[in-house]
């Protein structure tokens, strides 16, 4: 049943965003990112606070590991 009900955010300018939306937006991010120095879960946070969202840096890393996306050490590229 849970599957049905997804978690609502709400952004800064009232509109309500599913979670569905905001890991797209993370998704986003992290493909945009430099690879030799990537974001980590508290700069991703601070980046979709500025776009309006307020998403917890916990909620960063359950989205990232449901994407199936490594922390900022696992993606870095080395030269």
């Amino acid at each position: 049943m849970r599957f049905f009900f997804t978690n609502a955010y709400q952004s800064s300018k009232g509109e309500d965003l599913s979670s569905a939306t905001v890991r797209d937006k993370l998704q986003a991010l992290i493909t945009a990112e430099d690879k030799m120095k990537p974001l980590s879960d508290e700069a991703l946070s601070t980046m979709l606070e500025a776009q309006g969202i307020s998403c917890a840096r916990r909620t960063i890393a359950k989205y990232r590991r449901t994407l199936e996306i490594g922390n900022a050490h696992q993606r870095k590229k080395f030269s």
